[in-house]
């Protein structure tokens, strides 16, 4: 009877140690798995990549130095490097950007652009009697009762840093 006891506990040993033994491979194959998911998905992205594919949402198109402006059209604008401005004595102008191809047909979700308009509120002119004359659109002009005139230059100064044409 005692040998049936031995015999017993040895058949316990040796199923608890199956157990273990399988429990610790489970383990190892889940890890394999888990590894195995991880670089498909990586394979197929990259593989995405390499083939240059357009996925909403990836694609950025950005002009930022003189080289990406140059590739549009001004009119009556240029570049100064910070931004497109009025050229010379324009009042109006314009610019065109270059036409961004996706590559591929695509959707464009979303689009935005960024702008900015100098803070000047007048423009401000002189004519040969001194006069001083401002206007908010460069077409109607009012004449002002402020002498903002420098003897010695008969130049303007300004206490709002508007634009100043000056004439002599």
């Amino acid at each position: 009877m005692r040998t049936k006891k031995v015999k017993d506990k040895a058949f316990t040993l040796q199923k608890n140690l199956k157990i273990k033994k399988r429990a610790k491979l489970m383990r190892k194959e889940s890890l394999t798995t888990y590894l195995f998911i991880f670089i498909l998905i990586g394979g197929a992205l990259g593989l995405l990549y390499f083939l240059d594919t357009k996925m909403t949402g990836f694609a950025f198109y950005e002009q930022t130095s003189q080289i990406d402006f140059d590739e549009g059209t001004y009119e009556n604008t240029e570049y100064n490097g910070n931004g497109i401005i009025l050229s010379e004595n324009n009042l109006i102008g314009a610019y065109t950007s270059k036409i961004f191809d996706a590559g591929n047909e695509a959707t464009w979700n979303s689009l935005s652009s960024s702008e900015n308009t100098p803070n000047i509120k007048y423009f401000y002119a002189t004519d040969n009697d001194k006069d001083l004359w401002r206007s908010s659109d460069a077409e109607f002009w009012t004449e002002t009762n402020n002498v903002y005139f420098d003897s010695e230059t008969y130049g303007i100064t300004s206490t709002d840093n508007g634009l100043f044409i000056v004439t002599k």
